[in-house]
């Protein structure tokens, strides 16, 4: 199946992927986000995952595990189509979002996934007003024709 294929029964295969990624050790919470969470999406939209693991695993290990797991998701699903982070790692911005309007799949650990949203949520404010100055200076230059150039 490819990226602009729909994806048939998409809420079953996202509960069995579901079910995988809660008997998986490494996660302690998956999150639906993006189009497909909101209830928007489209033929072709791709599918959004974020995922926690445990604090256990080493660089190498959360990279493999990754990989293991956008391999899962795509037999699972059926398509190609699919976006995978570890939600620790992500922008803040992007890891807000998340938390903020995904929806939660697989909640294994509660305690190390309230410990990744109040960093996430720590994070998210502490760059808040660098955010905020870097979009004013894009619209100053935007303004004054100053844009890409």
């Amino acid at each position: 199946m490819t990226a602009h294929d729909r994806i048939p029964d998409f809420d079953d295969r996202l509960q069995r992927l579901a079910q995988r990624f809660a008997a998986d050790a490494a996660v302690a919470a998956a999150y639906l986000y993006g189009s497909r969470a909101r209830g928007d999406a489209r033929p072709g939209s791709d599918v959004d995952l974020a995922v926690i693991l445990d604090a256990k695993r080493s660089p190498a290990e959360r990279w493999r595990r990754r990989l293991a797991l956008l391999e899962a998701a795509a037999a699972e699903l059926g398509s190609d189509a699919i976006d995978l982070v570890i939600l620790e790692e992500a922008p803040a911005p992007l890891a807000h979002r998340v938390i903020r309007d995904g929806r939660l799949l697989v909640d294994t650990d509660p305690r190390r996934r309230v410990a990744v949203v109040e960093d996430v949520f720590r994070r998210y404010l502490d760059e808040a007003p660098l955010r905020r100055a870097l979009d004013e200076a894009l619209r100053a230059r935007i303004a004054e024709g100053r844009f890409a150039r």
